[in-house]
C-alpha cells in the first residue's frame, strides 16, 4: 500500500483479483470506507461510490429472561447469553407494548453486560428482542419473545 496523496490521507493498493484473500475472518475485516477503482490496460477506469466491507454476524443472541409467555411483576430483568466475538460490538435491547405498539429501546449496551433492569412498565403484553451491533452497523438479531407484565 502506498500513500497517494499525503494531504488527503489517500492510499492506493494495486493487486490482481486472484490475490484477494477469501478466507478473511470477521474479526480482522478492515472497518474503513473505501472506493474501488478499476482500470483496464487502455487506461479507462471506473470508480465506485463509497463502499464498506459488510460483516455477517453469525451468532444469534440466546434469550434467558423473561421467557416466552412468562408473567412478570415489579421490575423486569431482561437477560441474555453473552456473545463471544473477536471484534468490538454493543447490544441493543428493543421492547414493544403490544396493545399500543409503543416501542422502547436501550442502545449501546456494552458487550460485557448481559442484563438490563426496567421498572414501571405499563401492564400488558410485550415483545422483546436483543441485537448485536458492530461499529459499522452490521447486526444480528435474537428471536422475538412475548411476555406479560402484571401488577
Amino acid at each position: 500500500m502506498s500513500l497517494t496523496n499525503p494531504m488527503s490521507g489517500e492510499f492506493s493498493l494495486k493487486f490482481q483479483i486472484q490475490e484477494i484473500d477469501s478466507t478473511i475472518l470477521p474479526g480482522v475485516l478492515p472497518e474503513l470506507n473505501f472506493q474501488l477503482i478499476v482500470k483496464n490496460l487502455s487506461g479507462d477506469s471506473i470508480v465506485s461510490d463509497g463502499l464498506v466491507v459488510r460483516r455477517v454476524i453469525n451468532q444469534a443472541v440466546g434469550m434467558i429472561s423473561p421467557q416466552e409467555g412468562e408473567a412478570v411483576q415489579d421490575s423486569v430483568v431482561f437477560r441474555w447469553e453473552k456473545a463471544e466475538l473477536d471484534f468490538p460490538f454493543v447490544y441493543n435491547l428493543h421492547y414493544t407494548l403490544v396493545q399500543t405498539s409503543e416501542q422502547f429501546a436501550i442502545n449501546d449496551i456494552p458487550s460485557d453486560q448481559t442484563s438490563v433492569v426496567v421498572k414501571n412498565l405499563q401492564p400488558g403484553s410485550y415483545l422483546w428482542q436483543v441485537q448485536i451491533v458492530d461499529r459499522l452497523g452490521n447486526l444480528s438479531e435474537s428471536s422475538i419473545v412475548l411476555f406479560r407484565y402484571v401488577q
